[in-house]
């Protein structure tokens, strides 16, 4: 039972964590593929924009 709760605690946040920085490593490749982008200007105003999903 103490695995499973020190795996679940270091586990979860790790997981979210290589996400969050898969996901700025994806947005730094297209900015540096399409620096004239509309998504990319986007970014540049307001940088915390990488962190939220478009759903819709």
């Amino acid at each position: 039972m103490r695995f499973f709760l020190k795996l679940t605690v270091f586990g979860i946040p790790s997981i979210l964590f290589a996400l969050l920085l898969g996901r700025l490593m994806a947005v730094e490749i297209y900015a540096a593929k399409f620096p004239g982008s509309p998504i990319v200007q986007e970014l540049k105003a307001n940088s915390l924009r990488v962190l939220s999903v478009d759903w819709l």
